[in-house]
């Protein structure tokens, strides 16, 4: 007996079976179709925006980013998104 993502048990002949029906196309399961790329990060067109930091200032960026579990794309576009909510709320 296998678990599923579903916390369903399956014997491995269970199992085969299905493996055959969804190789031949058979399988009455639901299935997708792969959205190749990776996934959008919001709904319009994004832009790319460069600046210049100081070497240290970069490290300090990377070394955040590594401690929250982040990209340094993802730490930049957090931290305009706290400075923008502070302006408009300030403002």
């Amino acid at each position: 007996m296998r678990m599923t993502g579903h916390n369903v048990e399956l014997t491995e002949g269970e199992l085969e079976e299905i493996a055959a029906q969804h190789e031949a196309g058979t399988w009455p399961g639901h299935t997708s179709t792969p959205i190749p790329g990776r996934p959008r990060l919001c709904d319009e067109e994004l832009e790319t925006i460069s600046f210049r930091l100081g070497a240290s200032r970069i490290r300090a960026v990377d070394d955040a980013a590594d401690r929250l579990g982040e990209s340094r794309s993802q730490f930049l576009r957090r931290a305009v998104d706290q400075a923008l909510e502070g302006v408009t709320s300030n403002g």
